[in-house]
């Protein structure tokens, strides 16, 4: 199979021919050098049609940036496959070009709109592979230039931008490098200007509903492995021999009660808070522009009782098909009936008759018991009383359905995108378009190319 030959390998008449008919659009030059590789031969070839000045850099240009070209991903794609069939036939040699891993000294976005603005859309040979619908890519952007010094390439990973330059020793500094790219800023300031107006920023916060369910459904699990119902509980002792075993069954028991209480007694305490978070978020993500861009409104909206802010989704957010029968479902009395007693927990109030555990009777100093309770009960049992496992987990599985009842008064397209967007951690802001949205996948990955002679 032979490669198509480039334009520095047809006739000199032919070769002006094709510049006349599409000309370089670029500032650095006035015509379309396809094949920008460098070698003694086309470096002679450049000089015979771009004349002398394009080739040589000003003294103070030492890494040639005027005269970057953009290289045409045809050429790349005809020099790898050279490339890797020289080296099968030929010993291994060391790689010819260096690597920068770059994470501070410019940011990312400006390399990105300085290189964009200057050469157009990114060319690098890892562009082939990427998935331009998606976000989930490996390599975000990769641009390929040729200067007099060589082949420099820029490549935006997700924690880090690599800079593979030529092995020549005026590459020695990366922060001296890129310090003269961004002196060259001003220079394509008005170009730059166009391309940032392309541009969507987007900020990146948590979802406090997934926060929240992450963090109650940790502490469920922290409950399950306590293993309660197997643990042996310690008999009220009669002997010496009984005391002495009694110790260890009574402090493991109550370590593992005492922990119980406290991780269901948060978790009752979270399960209102996490429930209010769904409805808010629903809210934020499916306001009506109307509602949305009246902030006196919408915070009015918000700061309603939760039972009322349910009753009205359909009244100030899109994409409802019908309203949430709030007095009518199970789910939801259900759920009325546990944020009626969140006062209780979140503000510590003060009631007896909530809390009360045990009931007797005094004659002055004598009391008068109306039933026996053990050390067990007294020392650890009682402080189960209104956050006990059962109770934490009855109160999740309220959430669970509240939730699930509200989604189903949602149209099927909406439906699946808010479903996709509770479940997942970091979600997206463009406060100029007013969309909140998915900007990553769920997991993340890395990876790095290996230079050497065996790779």
């Amino acid at each position: 199979m032979h490669s198509r030959p480039s334009a520095f390998n047809q006739p000199r008449r032919r070769l002006k021919r094709l510049l006349r008919i599409k000309p370089m659009k670029s500032w650095a030059s006035p015509v379309n050098c396809k094949s920008s590789w460098a070698s003694p031969h086309r470096t002679q070839k450049m000089q015979d049609i771009c004349g002398p000045a394009m080739l040589d850099a000003p003294k103070d240009d030492k890494y040639h940036i005027l005269s970057w070209q953009s290289i045409p991903i045809t050429s790349i794609i005809e020099k790898v496959t050279r490339d890797r069939e020289t080296a099968a036939h030929s010993a291994p040699r060391q790689a010819s070009q260096g690597r920068w891993e770059v994470t501070t000294g410019i940011r990312p976005v400006d390399l990105y709109v300085y290189l964009k603005a200057r050469f157009g859309e990114p060319n690098g040979i890892t562009m082939i592979s990427k998935n331009h619908d998606d976000s989930d890519n490996l390599i975000h952007w990769h641009y390929s230039v040729e200067c007099g010094l060589g082949s420099i390439d820029f490549l935006c990973w997700s924690f880090r931008l690599e800079i593979w330059y030529p092995g020549v020793p005026v590459f020695a500094d990366p922060n001296d490098f890129l310090l003269a790219i961004k002196q060259d800023f001003q220079r394509v300031a008005s170009s730059m200007k166009e391309v940032r107006k392309g541009l969507e920023r987007w900020k990146v916060f948590l979802n406090p509903y997934f926060r929240l369910k992450t963090m109650i459904e940790s502490q469920l699990q922290e409950l399950e492995d306590l293993k309660l119902g197997d643990l042996e509980e310690p008999s009220q002792p009669r002997t010496e021999e009984e005391v002495e075993s009694f110790r260890e069954v009574f402090s493991k028991a109550a370590i593992n009660f005492s922990k119980a209480a406290q991780i269901s007694l948060g978790v009752r305490m979270l399960a209102p808070v996490w429930a209010e978070s769904f409805v808010n978020l629903l809210i934020f993500a499916m306001a009506r522009p109307e509602v949305r861009s009246d902030k006196r409104l919408y915070e009015g909206i918000v700061r309603q009782n939760i039972d009322v802010r349910i009753r009205g989704l359909h009244l100030y957010c899109t994409g409802f098909a019908s309203h949430v029968k709030y007095d009518e479902w199970d789910a939801c009395k259900r759920f009325h009936t546990m944020m009626n007693g969140r006062n209780d927990l979140l503000h510590g109030n003060v009631d007896p008759e909530f809390t009360t555990f045990d009931e007797l009777f005094f004659e002055k100093k004598t009391p008068l018991f109306i039933e026996f309770k053990d050390f067990s009960f007294l020392s650890y049992k009682a402080s189960l009383l209104k956050a006990s496992p059962e109770q934490a987990l009855e109160d999740y599985q309220i959430v669970q359905d509240l939730a699930s009842h509200v989604l189903l008064c949602i149209e099927n397209k909406p439906r699946e995108e808010i479903v996709r967007l509770v479940l997942t951690r970091d979600l997206g802001w463009d406060e100029n378009r007013q969309r909140v949205g998915i900007l990553f996948p769920s997991h993340m990955v890395d990876a790095a190319f290996s230079f050497g002679s065996s790779s």
